[in-house]
C-alpha cells in the first residue's frame, strides 16, 4: 500500500500528464513544520523550466484569506478594532451619508452586507475613482439579511485596511501576518524582473498577447496597480523554512467571529458553519482561488490545525475551467488525511 506522500505524488504528476497544469508543488506538515513535500512538471511548456520547491505563484482569490482576512483579524484580537462598529465610523470622510456607512465590518467578513454582486456602474480607470465610486455605490439589499459572497466585501475591507493603518496595502500585510509565519517573501505584485523569473506563468495577456507572469492575473488588482483586497498576492513558495503556524495570526479568532444566522450559506465563505465548532473547513478558504489551492486544515487535537497540506498549480494556464483542479485537491485532501 502507498503511503500519502506517494499518492499526493502521483495525482500531481498525472495532473501534468493530463494537461490539467504545466507542474504543482505540494506540502504536508504538522505543528513541527514541513514534514513532506514534493514538485512535477514545468513552469511553462514553452520554456520547461522545472518547477521547485522555490517557485513563485499567483494566489489569486486567495489573497482575501492570508492578507485582508489575517489583518482584519490580527487587529480585532488585538482590540484595535470592533467588528461591529460601522463604516460610517471607522472612515466617517469616506462613507457617511453614504448607502455603506451603517454596514459593519463583521458584516463583510460574512458577506452579509448586502453589497451588489457586480457594479452597477463603470467608475473608470483612475484607482481613487474606483475607490470613491465602490464606496458610495447603493446596496443590493439591507445588511444582516442574507449571505451573498462578493468579490466587492474583500475590496472594501482592503480599502477600510488602508484607511485604518495610513498605509498601501502591500505595506500592511508583512510585519503582522506574513513575517510571523516565515513568509517574509510574499508580496503583492507586479514582481520585479529577478523574483518574475521564478514566478509560474499564468494566462494570456490580452493586451500583449504574452503570458502574465509575475503580475497578477486578475484584472481588478492589475487595474488597481498590482495590489487589492481581491487579489494580487504573490508569490507563495513552499520551502523548509515555512511556518508551520496556519492560519496566520489572529485568523482563528476571525473564522469563530462569524458565527451566525443568515438565510443562506455557501462553501469556502467567511460565515461557513465549520466556524461555529471553532474548526475552519477542509475545503478552500475563499471563493474560488483560480491558480491555488488553500492550505486545510483538520479538526482534531489542539491546537487546531495539527495536520495541514497545501497544493499550488497553474490551473488557468490551459483554462479557467474549474472542474479538474477542484477534483484533483480533492483528491490530494483525501490522500493527504
Amino acid at each position: 500500500m502507498t503511503s500519502p506522500p506517494e499518492r499526493i505524488q502521483a495525482l500531481v504528476d498525472q495532473a501534468v500528464t493530463d494537461r490539467i497544469t504545466p507542474g504543482g508543488v505540494w506540502a504536508l506538515g504538522d505543528d513541527t513544520g514541513l514534514v513532506h513535500q514534493g514538485t512535477a512538471g514545468v513552469l511553462d511548456p514553452d520554456d520547461p523550466t522545472p518547477v521547485r520547491a522555490d517557485t513563485l505563484w499567483d494566489l489569486a482569490s486567495l489573497t482575501k484569506v492570508i492578507a485582508v482576512w489575517a489583518l482584519i483579524g490580527t487587529w480585532w484580537q488585538t482590540g484595535a478594532l470592533d467588528l461591529d462598529e460601522p463604516l460610517g465610523r471607522l472612515m466617517p470622510d469616506r462613507v457617511d451619508g453614504a448607502p455603506l456607512s451603517p454596514v459593519t465590518v463583521r458584516q463583510l467578513l460574512t458577506h452579509t452586507a448586502g453589497l451588489p454582486l457586480r457594479s452597477r456602474q463603470l467608475y473608470g480607470t483612475e484607482p481613487e475613482r474606483i475607490r470613491r465610486g465602490v464606496l458610495r455605490e447603493a446596496l443590493n439589499g439591507p445588511p444582516g439579511q442574507a449571505i451573498d459572497y462578493t468579490d466587492r466585501a474583500a475590496l472594501i475591507l482592503g480599502y477600510l485596511a488602508e484607511y485604518l493603518g495610513s498605509a498601501p496595502l502591500p505595506n500592511l500585510a508583512t510585519e503582522p501576518v506574513w513575517a510571523p509565519l516565515g513568509r517574509g517573501d510574499t508580496r503583492f505584485g507586479p514582481l520585479p524582473d529577478d523574483l518574475a523569473v521564478r514566478a509560474a506563468p499564468t494566462e494570456v495577456d490580452a493586451e500583449t498577447g504574452s503570458r502574465l507572469r509575475g503580475r497578477p492575473h486578475d484584472f481588478s488588482a492589475r487595474l488597481l496597480g498590482g495590489a487589492c483586497g481581491i487579489a494580487g498576492a504573490l508569490p507563495w513558495a513552499i520551502s523548509p523554512a515555512s511556518s508551520p503556524t496556519w492560519p496566520p495570526p489572529g485568523m482563528r479568532p476571525s473564522a469563530r467571529s462569524g458565527c451566525g444566522k443568515a438565510s443562506r450559506f455557501r462553501p469556502g465563505t467567511f460565515n461557513h458553519p465549520a466556524a461555529c465548532s471553532g474548526t475552519l473547513p477542509p475545503t478552500p478558504l475563499t471563493g474560488c482561488g483560480p491558480i491555488t489551492d488553500s492550505p486545510v486544515l483538520q479538526p482534531g487535537s489542539p491546537p487546531i490545525g495539527a495536520r495541514g497540506r497545501s497544493n499550488l498549480t497553474n490551473k488557468i494556464y490551459y483554462s479557467r475551467d474549474r472542474e479538474p483542479v477542484r477534483q484533483l485537491r480533492d483528491s490530494v485532501r483525501a490522500a493527504a488525511f
